[in-house]
């Protein structure tokens, strides 16, 4: 007899199959445009084009995030729309950051600059 008796140890393999899922990185084909001169009180619309799954979008107002719905419409979306202009509020450069689980990339800045309202008086002297 042994002293110790013996183990029959079996070993088992465990085989896991792995897929790497590997994730375009957004990227902006189309920057928004600036707009001069618009008309207080109209809206302004910015559009960006960006390829890539899964897209994520935030609207920057000299580099702050935009979150007011009421005054914007779009913020999660490829289109901004800015309503009721007024001057100096809503001026400077809008941008948008297109980000999905890869990366994040920031668009160029588009300059707003709303027109200055122009009041003509007239005056009539007989």
């Amino acid at each position: 007899m042994h002293p110790h008796p013996a183990v029959d140890l079996h070993r088992s393999t465990l085989s896991i199959n792995t897929h790497t899922h590997t994730v375009d990185p957004p990227s902006i084909t189309t920057d928004p445009i600036g707009l001069s001169n618009t008309i207080p009180g109209n809206t302004a619309v910015f559009t960006v084009v960006a390829t890539g799954p899964n897209l994520a979008y935030q609207w920057e107002l000299d580099g702050v995030q935009l979150t007011d719905t009421t005054k914007y419409s779009g913020l999660g979306t490829a289109q901004l729309t800015v309503n009721a202009l007024s001057h100096p509020d809503d001026e400077g450069l809008y941008r948008v950051v297109v980000s999905n689980e890869a990366d994040s990339v920031t668009s160029a800045s588009a300059n707003l600059d709303i027109g200055k309202q122009l009041y003509i008086i007239m005056v009539y002297t007989q």
